[in-house]
């Protein structure tokens, strides 16, 4: 059997995603498995390789749905528990403005060993007590009492879920310590001394990198050479990603073939012996593992080069593809849902894309030069012989210079064309620039890898000699930041694109697959194309048949799944408001943006908001209405108009000046979106189906006493026509909802004074996030709404929605949706008027 290794890792692969995807019952996993193992007994060779593919899809499925099985029961059982918890610190502490989080590895939850060696994550809130820090160090074990969280799932279509997130980490959830008096020291030093010295090590080094470097290289330091990349600025990190090198802050393969190279120098073989070399190096790699935390990228490279070394050892042949089956069935293994790690599928996609396509694209490179240099031969021959020698100086450089070029050129291609697909999957992004950006980066981040190590070295003895060679390496560090900086900003260098359906996907690397098959094939494929050729009358007929058929197919599916019906999706952007509507006619409507008052530490525009309009395949705007310019509202709109077609947008007068406004504006000016200022009686005719109605706000502003935002706001009621089949109906129905931004309670009554009944509709987008100044009594009877949607926060510090609020609305017995609750919340309405509404949670 050739290469069982890799077809065990593929089966174990297939088996996860049976697990996680497909709900089968571990007992039928389990009969399944004796039955084929009984089978075995009887079985020809190829089919006993069928029977191992097989074995180990349902050894992976069990394993991965009885992981899953555990997530959930402890989910369910302690969700919003107060708990009692002994554990052990097993991470460093992160800071924030509000509380100290750690990882911890569980012992006893309630006195129960049932989840113990788990983890979880440990938020202790921040009080006056200087004890806390002390005794939340790595290594302490300790006892608490604390609130079992649930770790949030998706927040909207295809949003980050922190709760897949998390089982990448193998971690459970979350416990929050309210005051550090609930939490007590038991013991120092818990865990085993070889991981308490690591852990002190890798603290130690990346304190040495911030005493001996400037803050903002420090970070990157840290990144680049022990993986941690949590104090990188967000710029910084951006302008990576746009330049496609996100890898380099990362560890991977690259900086254990320079570590291995610092060995290789440093220990003298003859004296050491060759073997005793290898045994350190190997101790020297599983070390340098632990330090950078044992991430995806590292544990790929360890493993296979530790698999490589060890083949050596016992003087076996190395495989490229058993060794890198071996690795990524060790991550497996060791957690199933390591593979949905993007940090890990990048990895191991550019690994296997270097290893199918290198040696192709590379010898097509070299038979175009084999072709130029004898072109440049011939010219040379007539040339004058007397600079034949410094000529040859000249190209032996040449030559060095291309073969850097080519090489890395061959590399950046190789590895790009199994990860593009990822890249567009999960990042949106087109990358035009990567062979430019690791082109100009790579002999940088090389050297300082080889120098950053020796510092690190260094820095261990003798800090003030650290401080002498981290000159240099600062000075790179430095050059490769304003190198990013200026290759990110090149025009249309990075494309952004809709997420591509999963198909797509599927289909891309069925492509070039194939396109592998028949260029390691080319004698065979020539054969086949002559037969093609000899019958190619028939084959005509067929494929032309074929292609009728498909487009046939396509167009009636197309017609049966035409929008017949209106869609409005209210996005959950945390504190804020956000409503996407698609029409039966095809336009596409955002009604406000959410936002955050400080977007420079979370911009709700480009984390949430544009990630999700890509999602949904929103490649245009038709019209953006903005409510009002708070930032809650508007500031997520940013990133909108600067990555998305906007037609129109849609605004109101303003009673005051504000920042967000004019920022607004400018955007709009420079992506030549027009501007639509519309005001009370104003109508929006958005297609045949569907209109807007502008309630308000009149020629007169009301002053609300903090510039006039809120009480301004947009009131706009949308209109879908409704097929009406009655004979004896003269007027059209209409479905309605009205969207009322922040108003408050004056603007309410002038509304109810100028329109009583008219404005009754059938949704009701709840003011202001369902703040006490808003929702009147009188105003809520007059829409009396069959659904309400409040927009807000999770554990929003502003008390949103009031409780009096909620009473209010239940008293008209409207159905109340909450995006804090609910997540996403989806409304479709057919032109019966029949109402479907889901949830991301489906919950209520």
């Amino acid at each position: 059997m050739k290469r069982p290794l890799l077809i065990v890792a593929i089966s174990y692969l297939i088996g996860i995603i049976i697990g996680v995807y497909f709900k089968i019952s571990i007992p039928l996993f389990v009969i399944a498995l004796i039955i084929l193992l009984i089978y075995t007994l009887v079985m020809k060779n190829k089919t006993k390789i069928m029977l191992l593919i097989i074995t180990t899809i349902i050894i992976s499925s069990i394993q991965t749905t009885y992981l899953n099985n555990k997530y959930n029961t402890l989910y369910k059982s302690l969700e919003g528990e107060e708990i009692t918890l002994i554990g052990t610190i097993c991470s460093s502490t992160k800071e924030t403005d509000y509380t100290y989080s750690v990882t911890l590895k569980i012992n006893s939850i309630n006195k129960s060993n049932k989840y113990k060696n788990t983890k979880l994550i440990l938020k202790v809130k921040k009080d006056n007590n200087s004890q806390t820090l002390s005794n939340i160090e790595y290594g302490n074990k300790i006892i608490l009492t604390g609130t079992y969280e649930e770790p949030t799932g998706q927040r909207n279509y295809k949003g980050f879920s922190y709760k897949e997130y998390l089982k990448t980490k193998q971690t459970y959830g979350i416990v929050e310590v309210e005051n550090s008096s609930n939490l007590k020291l038991i013991k120092t030093n818990n865990l085993n001394l070889l991981q308490t010295q690591v852990n002190k090590l890798s603290e130690k080094l990346k304190q040495n990198l911030k005493n001996i470097l400037p803050e903002e290289t420090a970070a990157l330091a840290q990144g680049i050479l022990l993986g941690d990349s949590s104090n990188i600025t967000d710029e910084i990190t951006e302008n990576f990603k746009n330049c496609n090198l996100s890898h380099m802050l990362a560890v991977s393969g690259t900086h254990l073939s320079y570590l291995i190279l610092g060995i290789s120098l440093i220990l003298n073989k003859k004296i050491l012996g060759k073997k005793n070399v290898k045994i350190i190096t190997i101790v020297v790699i599983i070390l340098f593992m632990m330090i950078t935390n044992m991430s995806p990228s590292v544990v790929r490279a360890g493993v296979s080069v530790i698999v490589a070394i060890v083949a050596t050892l016992i003087y076996r042949k190395q495989d490229t593809f058993t060794t890198i089956s071996f690795a990524l069935l060790f991550s497996m293994i060791q957690n199933p849902f390591s593979i949905f790690n993007i940090g890990m599928q990048l990895s191991y996609a550019g690994t296997i894309g270097i290893i199918l396509f290198y040696s192709e694209i590379e010898a097509k490179i070299k038979k175009h030069q084999k072709t130029e240099e004898t072109i440049e031969n011939k010219i040379r021959g007539v040339r004058n012989r007397a600079n034949e020698t410094k000529e040859k100086n000249t190209k032996d450089n040449i030559i060095k210079v291309k073969n850097y070029v080519i090489n890395s050129i061959t590399t950046t291609l190789s590895a790009n064309i199994l990860i593009f697909p990822l890249t567009i999957y999960n990042f949106n992004t087109i990358s035009l620039n990567f062979i430019l950006s690791n082109l100009v980066t790579s002999p940088i981040l090389g050297i300082c890898i080889i120098l950053g190590l020796f510092t690190l070295v260094i820095s261990v003895i003798s800090i003030p000699l650290a401080r002498i060679l981290s000159i240099p390496l600062n000075l790179l560090l430095k050059l490769l930041i304003k190198i990013t900086q200026i290759i990110a900003k090149i025009p249309f260098a990075n494309i952004t694109v809709i997420t591509p359906h999963i198909s797509t996907i599927i289909l891309i690397y069925l492509i070039i697959a194939i396109v592998l098959i028949m260029a390691k094939n080319k004698e065979k494929n020539i054969k086949i194309i002559e037969k093609i050729y000899k019958n190619k009358s028939n084959i005509i007929k067929r494929a032309i048949a074929i292609i009728t058929a498909i487009i046939l197919i396509l167009s009636l599916l197309k017609i049966f799944t035409q929008n017949g019906c209106l869609k409005i999706y209210f996005v959950d952007v945390g504190q804020g408001d956000c409503t996407l509507i698609c029409t039966q006619g095809g336009k596409n409507i955002l009604i406000d943006g959410g936002g955050n008052r400080n977007p420079e530490s979370y911009d709700v525009g480009e984390q949430v908001l544009l990630p999700y309009l890509l999602d949904r395949r929103i490649q245009k705007l038709d019209y953006i209405m903005i409510s009002h310019f708070d930032a809650d509202h508007a500031q997520g709109l940013e990133a909108v108009i600067e990555n998305i077609s906007v037609k129109n947008i849609i605004v109101s007068k303003q009673a005051s000046d504000s920042a967000e406004y004019n920022k607004i504006i400018e955007l709009c000016k420079k992506n030549n979106v027009k501007i639509i200022v519309v005001k009370r009686g104003g109508k929006i005719i958005i297609d045949q189906y569907t209109y807007f109605e502008i309630l308000h706000p009149g020629d007169t502003m009301l002053d609300d006493g903090k510039g006039g935002l809120n009480a301004n706001a947009i009131v706009a009621k949308l209109y879908y026509k409704l097929n009406n089949n009655s004979e004896n109906t003269i007027t059209n129905q209409y479905f309605t909802i009205l969207f009322t931004g922040d108003i408050e309670q004056d603007a309410e009554e002038e509304l109810v004074k100028l329109y009583g009944n008219k404005l009754k509709s059938d949704i009701l987008k709840v003011a202001h996030h369902g703040s006490k100044t808003s929702s009147t009594q009188e105003f809520i009877q007059a829409v009396s709404p069959k659904i309400s949607l409040i927009g807000v926060g999770q554990d929003n510090t502003f008390g949103h929605p009031n409780e009096q609020v909620l009473e209010r609305l239940q008293s008209i017995n409207t159905k109340i949706y909450r995006t804090d609750l609910n997540g996403e919340i989806t409304v479709k309405i057919n032109r019966k008027g029949i109402i479907q509404i889901n949830t991301i949670n489906n919950t209520a």
